[in-house]
């Protein structure tokens, strides 16, 4: 509405009376209303935690992977030290037969 009281192109100012029953919810509406936030709330939470638990499940698996690594990487040493010793055993018992 112009200051002059002529309506604009859209229309006039409609004054919403929060009072009147046309624009009040009913009982069956509020509920409904709070149930759908309540789980919109949900489904944020649950999203959340399954992000946060996919992120720690890959920091364990990261984790368990440095292990094996590192596991293998003791075992290959072992192996190492094992070949060493037994080619010094060849190689002293050749020593003594010659």
């Amino acid at each position: 509405m112009r200051q002059d009281a002529t309506p604009t192109a859209a229309g006039p100012a409609t004054e919403v009376d929060d009072d009147d029953p046309m624009y009040c919810q009913t009982p069956d509406e509020e509920v409904a209303e709070a149930i759908a936030d309540a789980e919109a709330k949900d489904a944020a939470k649950s999203a959340a935690l399954e992000a946060a638990f996919a992120e720690d499940g890959e920091e364990e698996g990261e984790e368990e992977e440095d292990a094996t690594q590192k596991s293998a990487d003791e075992d290959e040493e072992h192996v190492r030290a094992a070949r060493r010793a037994s080619d010094r055993t060849r190689h002293q018992a050749a020593m003594k037969s010659s």
